[in-house]
């Protein structure tokens, strides 16, 4: 993901691109800090506080930063006509943290 975020920055975007890219960049930053959270609590055998703590923040930092994706990816389709990498899904992210 930090390697697509840094692709988009280094195309030839607009002013609403480049705002849309800044905002996938801190809102997948909030996502890693709530997953690196939830992963510590787990170690920490605290399995049901890290459950809460993704229902209540994970999920929702996960999906803003996937829509952010989809309307960057929207624009710089249109623009380019070309195909980008799909996001992968919050379990995939998880499961590799």
């Amino acid at each position: 993901m930090a390697q697509l975020i840094e692709d988009y920055r280094k195309a030839d975007t607009a002013k609403a691109e480049e705002q849309a890219v800044r905002q996938l960049a801190q809102d997948w930053q909030q996502y890693l800090i709530t997953r690196d959270e939830m992963m510590s609590l787990i170690l920490a055998g605290d399995i049901r506080a890290a459950v809460e703590r993704d229902l209540r923040e994970g999920a929702s930092f996960f999906e803003r930063a996937r829509d952010d994706l989809k309307k960057s990816r929207h624009s710089t389709n249109q623009k380019r006509s070309c195909k980008l990498p799909q996001m992968p899904t919050r379990r995939a992210i998880l499961l590799s943290g």
